[in-house]
């Protein structure tokens, strides 16, 4: 590794003794060669640890942390109170169904969509009855005499397009 990478390890991981086992044994491995990065560490644990370790821990008091946390509600509440509600809560409210009523729902749901594609086809086929039968009716009498002669004054107009189809 470049010293670059390990002086960016030096400052986020290895002196805060976040790195892991691996990382950690190469960093001391590079630092036990490299004098310059050696030189960075011992300047940065100078400048990042040493005014810590005679600092003592301050205890903040129950009031100080009240206040923030008062600050912090105030803030989040820039609606008024009817007009504010929590969306998560919401929806749970009106998707909450005991399991047994979800149950019962969903079949009687499938049992619906399955009747309703099953019966569907079958319903009421009087009008397609009816439509093929004049179709039919219609096909049946275009073999008739009368359809013929009617077909033959279109082949003696002698046009090209006459000729292709009679």
């Amino acid at each position: 590794m470049d010293c670059k990478k390990i002086r960016g390890f030096l400052i986020t991981d290895y002196i805060d003794k976040e790195a892991g086992r691996g990382l950690k044994d190469e960093i001391s491995r590079h630092l036990s060669g490299c004098s310059g990065c050696r030189e960075y560490e011992k300047t940065l644990r100078r400048a990042a640890l040493e005014p810590f370790k005679k600092a003592h821990e301050i205890k903040v008091p129950d009031e100080v942390w009240a206040g923030i946390s008062e600050a912090i509600t105030k803030e989040k509440s820039y609606w008024p109170a009817w007009l504010t509600f929590d969306v998560r809560d919401f929806l749970t409210r009106i998707f909450s169904v005991p399991k047994p009523a979800f149950a019962v729902m969903t079949a009687l749901i499938g049992v619906i969509l399955v009747t309703t594609f099953v019966w569907l086809p079958f319903g009421n086929q009087e009008p397609a009855k009816n439509y093929l039968q004049d179709q039919m009716a219609f096909l049946v009498s275009l073999d008739t005499d009368e359809a013929s002669a009617y077909s033959t004054n279109y082949a003696e107009l002698d046009t090209n397009i006459e000729e292709y189809f009679f």
